[in-house]
């Protein structure tokens, strides 16, 4: 007897990278699926109901301009894709979750250089970051670093730490909303996060966007236990991310094992996607390798995703995973804003 396909929850998504691709790819278009696996047609295939879209610069001399000019296509998807799109934020400040045709969209930055160049004083890092936060109507969190050290700490797989600057970031989130993200932080950058956090008495989430756990597979970019444990005691998120690499280079079922061992380490409340895509022509890769896994290339496979991870997980816990627990981390993030 064949067993019957359950309808597939909506899924909130962490991470995506459809805002550089838009503004630093010529000729982009959102509805290009064959581009990127976050444009429109995958994410309405995918029902895929909120994802955050974050702002990515590499580390460069003009970056934190197109931090600003990502921010503001991020505005011009509101506008122009406005059957497809719809904010999280409301003009009010409020939340709006309500799962619908549209997938609501909020905002993210990838790496506190696409506001703050390693020239450019603080202060006028910070007023950039204040456009930046009026472009998209709020963030949802802030990395520091991306794939090299900054000014604000070191990358992951480095031994740099928490500098100056980063504590005077952490200092400015106090009371502002937005979490702070350690999928890129060396982990020395996000113990000292964790530490900082703490003994200041800050006001200000701890999450990892996009990251999985070292423990499952070896890689400067997944998180150890301890780390991933303190975000979970806390309260925070954790998305798993479809990266291969990041995954397990050979066995695309490695998806299950990341997922089973946040559940045995105690993130039946934490757990979510941050699924990554991006756009793979600017990667060059060796020949015959990809940067995904082809069942997760494109947010259009989240229901073959989650018909295979239902074999492992109970119907509830496979409603937090999708959407539910990122659902409480925003409304303990947001929902007192538009009162």
């Amino acid at each position: 007897m064949m067993k019957k396909k359950l309808t597939p929850p909506p899924v909130f998504d962490l991470h995506c990278d459809l805002l550089s691709y838009l503004v630093r790819t010529p000729n982009a278009d959102p509805m290009r699926s064959e581009d990127i696996g976050c444009a429109i047609p995958h994410l309405q295939n995918g029902n895929v109901k909120l994802q955050t879209m974050a702002i990515f610069t590499p580390e460069m001399p003009d970056g934190a301009s197109h931090g600003i000019k990502q921010s503001e296509k991020f505005a011009d998807l509101l506008e122009n894709y406005s059957a497809a799109f719809k904010p999280v934020r409301t003009a009010n400040g409020g939340l709006d979750l309500e799962i619908n045709e549209k997938t609501g969209i909020v905002a993210a930055i990838e790496s506190a250089s696409g506001f703050c160049n390693e020239k450019d004083s603080l202060d006028t890092g910070l007023a950039n970051l204040e456009i930046i936060i009026r472009n998209t109507g709020g963030l949802l969190y802030i990395s520091m670093t991306h794939a090299y050290e900054n000014r604000f700490g070191g990358d992951s797989g480095s031994d740099v730490g928490l500098k100056d600057d980063g504590k005077v970031l952490l200092d400015y989130l106090h009371g502002r909303k937005i979490a702070i993200d350690v999928s890129h932080a060396s982990d020395p950058l996000a113990w000292d996060i964790l530490e900082y956090v703490a003994q200041a008495n800050l006001d200000v989430p701890v999450i990892a966007s996009h990251s999985n756990f070292g423990e499952v597979w070896e890689h400067d970019r997944n998180l150890p236990e301890v780390i991933a444990g303190e975000i979970i005691d806390r309260g925070g998120i954790i998305g798993i991310n479809f990266i291969r690499p990041f995954l397990n280079d050979h066995r695309p079922e490695a998806l299950i094992d990341h997922i089973l061992y946040g559940l045995d380490i105690g993130g039946e409340n934490a757990l979510a996607f941050g699924a990554d895509f991006f756009y793979e022509k600017a990667i060059e890769m060796p020949p015959g390798e990809t940067i995904f896994h082809e069942c997760h290339r494109t947010a259009s496979h989240f229901p073959s995703i989650l018909e295979d991870i239902r074999e492992y997980l109970s119907e509830e816990q496979l409603i937090k995973m999708t959407h539910r627990n990122v659902a409480r981390f925003l409304w303990e993030l947001w929902a007192d804003d538009g009162q």
